[in-house]
């Protein structure tokens, strides 16, 4: 376009290729800074959420050792105490699909509301043992203490990224 000029004053009319090609590098520059920040906060809300399902579940873990004779409960599979993953999942007496926790509550009269990780079930482990998996662990062999574990994506508040336990 530079050999087009305007008819009054001569000046090239229009932008060069290289103009253009600066401010649309210059724009995809800001919007690739922009979208990783997106994807950080995103991360950190979802990592508020989950410390704050943990911290919900400890209440409802001390109400019930409060009043169920001191004692936190014990989750049994095949007879012996195991740990599992917290679904959250209440459908109704008897449906199999439960979450074993929440039933306990459910019994005692403690009603917690549906919690389970943000990216639940997307990224549902094998089993709970998998630590690569997103869910809350819960594990408890007398009901004398009990051990809670969570992923993190980012490690905020002083915790670390990746898998985190907490023994009660």
């Amino acid at each position: 376009m530079s050999n087009v000029r305007c008819p009054m004053s001569g000046v090239p009319k229009g932008f060069t290729l290289l103009e253009l090609l600066s401010v649309v590098a210059i724009i995809a520059l800001l919007l690739s800074i922009t979208f990783v920040s997106i994807d950080y906060f995103k991360a950190r809300a979802r990592d508020t959420k989950r410390l704050a399902n943990i911290d919900a579940l400890k209440k409802a873990l001390n109400l019930f050792q409060t009043t169920q004779n001191q004692k936190y409960p014990v989750i049994l599979a095949g007879g012996n105490p195991a740990e599992i993953c917290v679904t959250g999942v209440y459908k109704g007496p008897n449906d199999p699909s439960n979450d074993p926790l929440i039933v306990e509550f459910k019994k005692a009269s403690i009603d917690l509301q549906p919690i389970s990780d943000p990216l639940w079930p997307e990224t549902k482990p094998a089993s709970p043992a998998d630590k690569a998996g997103h869910c809350y662990t819960y594990y408890s062999e007398k009901g004398m203490k009990y051990t809670l574990g969570y992923y993190l994506e980012l490690g905020i508040q002083g915790r670390n990224a990746k898998h985190n336990t907490e023994e009660h």
